[in-house]
């Protein structure tokens, strides 16, 4: 994502000259997307998960061990 960011500038507001945080994006933009994800993450943990959403989770974690099974 540097080499993304060194040739395009930043993921979310395209500048090029600002300071590289990481994942593609400017500093600014990425405290901007951390500070969206705590509120978020925030949210969803004072609700509590979804029962399907986890069942949905745990059959493909599941499916990924029994797919990987035989490269171990």
């Amino acid at each position: 994502m540097r080499y993304y960011f060194d040739d395009f500038g930043c993921v979310r507001c395209g500048q090029k000259t600002a300071t590289y945080g990481f994942n593609g994006f400017c500093k600014v933009c990425c405290e901007l997307v951390m500070a969206r994800m705590r509120f978020a993450f925030g949210r969803r943990q004072e609700a509590g998960a979804k029962k399907d959403y986890a069942d949905q989770q745990l059959r493909k974690v599941a499916l990924a061990d029994e797919l990987l099974r035989d490269l171990r």
